[in-house]
């Protein structure tokens, strides 16, 4: 329902131009990041752990068509040899649970920009302070999500997001927001991002969920502090 959903959408947004088809594609954009990650770990009390995987992201963005456009990613993460499965570790994240391989579409959105504004639509990446791509492994986060960013006030990034559905970066399925915690509930994200000076950062966020929290988040970043 939701590949149908977009590419209706993105049909319309397409049929609503002059270009051609083959103009919009080859105008495009292709991109890709081939990895390989190996971890061998000995904790006690934890069982051994070994794996190597090897994979990567596939990506393409059509050009704009009268301020839209379209993205889509592939993501993969595949197991060379036997992986030790480790449940409790928490160490690897390259697989699924059971072990087997990460082969999904992570990214399908529709994007428009215009008046300051660009507004994503679909399967994406984030980058929240409660929700983002962690991507410290194989493959990011990505969620289901509707996100605005506003750049029409000097110096000030105003971000909001409202999210669906969340695929963690060891899983190649979007589940609930809150599917860890038994409950079905969506993710509704307000922020500002304020930098007056290069060296220096303010943020502000509020990260509200249904009968599970409303929480604020506050950061400073001043780069001269580190600076002798």
């Amino acid at each position: 329902m939701f590949i149908r959903s977009f590419l209706m959408a993105s049909l319309l947004a397409v049929s609503s131009s002059a270009q051609s088809l083959e103009e919009i594609f080859k105008e495009g954009k292709a991109s890709g990041q081939l990895r390989a990650f190996w971890f061998d770990g000995d904790r006690e009390l934890r069982d051994d752990r070994t794996a190597l995987t090897v994979g990567g992201i596939l990506s393409y963005q059509t050009a704009f068509v009268e301020g839209f456009r379209g993205g889509v990613s592939f993501f993969s993460s595949n197991g060379v040899f036997p992986v030790t499965r480790m449940p409790y570790s928490g160490q690897t994240h390259n697989l699924n649970l059971d072990g087997s391989s990460i082969n999904t579409l992570a990214e399908a959105y529709l994007q428009y920009t215009g008046f300051d504004t660009s507004i994503t639509y679909g399967r994406q990446r984030l980058d929240l302070p409660l929700a983002n791509d962690y991507y410290n492994r194989m493959l990011p986060n990505s969620f289901e999500a509707l996100s605005i960013q506003n750049r029409s006030l000097s110096h000030t990034l105003l971000k909001a997001a409202y999210i669906t559905g969340w695929k963690y970066k060891g899983s190649d399925t979007f589940v609930s927001p809150t599917y860890s915690l038994g409950i079905d509930r969506d993710i509704a994200v307000l922020g500002a991002v304020y930098t007056p000076e290069l060296s220096l950062k303010i943020e502000l966020y509020d990260t509200y969920v249904r009968d599970v929290m409303n929480a604020p988040y506050f950061q400073i970043i001043d780069n001269d502090i580190w600076t002798f």
